[in-house]
């Protein structure tokens, strides 16, 4: 879209003066048509809002592809909602599995990461990205309880567990509560 040269000025809150100097200078390109410039609208320097704003577009469109193109294609291209087949729930079986048999059905590492993975399977099933954000809220704390449990059991194997969960598990929630957070919007 072509703008006038008041426009431009007009949209960037600045004088025609002060954009012409811009041309001039050559911060701002622009052509001259018939005696008067015309300025391209994406030549326009975006303001600090609308860069940020671009910025989350971008983002969102990045996430919406990699949700579309991601693990969660069967084999023959249709998507799928299997729980099963999120990364955050397969790095939540693992620890839980090896946390029950190290440690015990009852201890509270071992419910914790099991309450994680249901928390887990919630969120990716509910409707509302509010609700999604909720259940991955909540499945990052019960984890990162289950972190320190794990440390301070003391047992062999038991700290091994707590860094998996720390370096594989946490991540993966905290870019599913992000993402789920961005669409919810403010």
């Amino acid at each position: 879209m072509q703008l006038s040269l008041a426009d431009a000025a007009r949209l960037l809150g600045q004088s025609e003066r002060q954009v012409r100097y811009l041309i001039q200078t050559g911060r701002l390109a622009a052509l001259k048509v018939a005696g008067r410039w015309v300025i391209e609208r994406d030549a326009l320097p975006l303001t600090e809002g609308q860069g940020r704003a671009r910025e989350r577009r971008a983002a969102d469109l990045v996430d919406a592809v990699q949700e579309a193109l991601g693990p969660h294609l069967r084999p023959d291209g249709r998507r799928s909602f299997s729980v099963r087949e999120m990364l955050a729930f397969q790095s939540a079986v693992g620890p839980w599995r090896a946390t029950r048999d190290l440690l015990g059905t009852e201890h509270a590492a071992t419910l914790e990461l099991e309450t994680a993975a249901i928390r887990i399977s919630q969120g990716c099933h509910r409707f509302h990205h509010r609700d999604k954000s909720g259940a991955f809220r909540d499945a990052r704390e019960l984890a990162a309880t289950a972190v320190a449990r794990l440390y301070l059991d003391g047992r062999p194997g038991a700290e091994e567990i707590g860094a998996s969960v720390e370096e594989r598990l946490l991540p993966q929630l905290s870019g599913l509560l992000r993402r789920a957070e961005r669409r919810e919007g403010p």
